[in-house]
């Protein structure tokens, strides 16, 4: 039992490393297209679907499934004077 465990807990871990990955991913093409309102895509085998909404007050949220694991990423930034300045990056339960 305490293999199962360990092994979920890992699964856990990468599924939380994927969403990570993708609330970084929708941050970066944010910066570089304003107009950028998320995706689905693919990473290590996980299914990560990434979403921005909002115009000064701005919500990512990057969903990672793996197996039957899913964790999300919640980031909010403010957009002001051209800058964007994350007020949090948190897992969202």
């Amino acid at each position: 039992s305490s293999t199962i465990a360990s092994g979920k807990f890992q699964s856990g871990t990468l599924t939380f490393s994927e969403a990570e990955s993708g609330a970084e991913n929708a941050y970066l093409k944010l910066l570089r297209n304003p107009y950028y309102t998320g995706e689905t895509m693919a990473i290590n085998g996980a299914t990560v679907t990434a979403t921005v909404s909002g115009s000064t007050n701005i919500t990512i949220t990057s969903q990672a499934t793996s197996g039957t694991f899913s964790r999300t990423i919640k980031v909010k930034l403010q957009y002001t004077n051209g800058k964007y300045v994350i007020q949090s990056w948190k897992e969202a339960f």
